[in-house]
């Protein structure tokens, strides 16, 4: 028995130190996609499946982590890997991440979706009705949102997209799309490189804007407003724009 229990200790400790090291060498990030990218590929076959897509639409550089073109819709998945508790609005600028007290803010992701939603019925030339978003957090996180988007753990995601089965493209248009992504692809090997410095100087933007009490989104005037868990930054254009940031 204490055999047994010794196999079964050291098969354990591979397994762990064997996670480990392929989250070492892959990234945080990367490693978590590649968990929803295997969970996805046990998907049925009429399920067209793309994973780290680069596209440009109008002009900027689009990352989305999966998509999925269907005869019940298009899925367009971000993935995220956090530990701790993590909560935030749906329509708030920042969540907040919390590890043992230490609080941290990290970009809504459900507002980093709702860009790629955007791209895709650009590119894909369809409504926005028959995009299904959903937000994926593959690590040890506990999350805290009330959303209309689906924000989900991993072990969730094949039921939230068997769920739809409304159908709204016929095989033809399925294929069609997935020509079309194909053929948007951005395949070159800087791809990467290119969209992080991309990333990196809309980010720059966006702070030298609100540095200047000016809203990012739609260059309205920032000022301080009173709400339930006391003062916030808030755009003057609201409720048209509800662009937030925490004192």
């Amino acid at each position: 028995m204490e055999i047994v229990v010794s196999i079964l200790f050291f098969v354990a400790m591979l397994f762990l130190i064997a996670r480990a090291l392929r989250t070492a060498i892959m990234g945080k990030g990367a490693y978590a996609e590649d968990r929803v990218a295997r969970r996805l590929s046990r998907l049925p076959e009429e399920y067209r499946v793309f994973n780290d897509v680069y596209l440009r639409n109008r002009g900027r550089s689009v990352q989305i982590d999966h998509i999925v073109i269907s005869r019940y819709g298009i899925f367009v998945i971000e993935t995220k890997n956090y530990k701790g508790w993590v909560y935030g609005a749906e329509e708030a600028e920042y969540w907040t991440q919390n590890i043992y007290g230490h609080k941290y803010q990290l970009y809504n992701p459900i507002r980093q979706n709702s860009s790629h939603v955007g791209a895709i019925c650009n590119i894909l030339r369809i409504n926005r009705e028959k995009v299904i978003p959903i937000v994926v957090f593959a690590g040890s996180a506990t999350v805290h949102c009330s959303a209309d988007c689906p924000v989900i753990y991993l072990s969730q995601l094949h039921r939230v997209i068997d769920e739809h089965k409304i159908v709204m493209f016929d095989e033809a248009q399925v294929a069609q799309m997935a020509a079309t992504l194909t053929s948007s692809l951005v395949v070159d090997k800087n791809r990467r490189r290119e969209h992080i410095y991309e990333v990196r100087e809309q980010i720059a933007e966006k702070e030298r804007l609100t540095a200047n009490g000016i809203c990012p989104r739609c260059h309205g005037q920032l000022v301080v407003r009173e709400g339930r868990y006391g003062q916030f930054i808030g755009c003057s254009n609201y409720p048209k724009c509800k662009y937030t940031l925490n004192v």
